[in-house]
């Protein structure tokens, strides 16, 4: 385990720039089609925000209940746009 933790405190910036790389990477191909649109923008700034409270809990020492708060929103936010997608996705069947 020491050397994992030793890996992430070296490699945490670029891990990070690769999550967010990946997270609007997935978001852009995705919403160029016109059927998949509902609940993705909702779903990606929750992604966004898991991957902010990522790097700030590896790069920065802010308070941990406030990177708690900041992961949770991104969860909530998650999950409440991975919804909207599946149910507008069975409305149009």
């Amino acid at each position: 385990m020491p050397s994992v933790l030793a890996f992430l405190e070296q490699h945490s910036l670029a891990l990070v720039i690769l999550m967010a790389a990946t997270a609007t990477f997935s978001w852009w191909i995705t919403r160029k089609k016109l059927t998949v649109r509902n609940g993705l923008d909702v779903r990606f700034a929750g992604r966004v925000l898991i991957i902010v409270a990522t790097a700030m809990a590896l790069l920065s020492h802010a308070p941990l209940a406030f990177t708690l708060a900041v992961f949770l929103l991104g969860l909530t936010l998650s999950v409440l746009g991975a919804m909207k997608f599946r149910t507008a996705r069975r409305s149009r069947l």
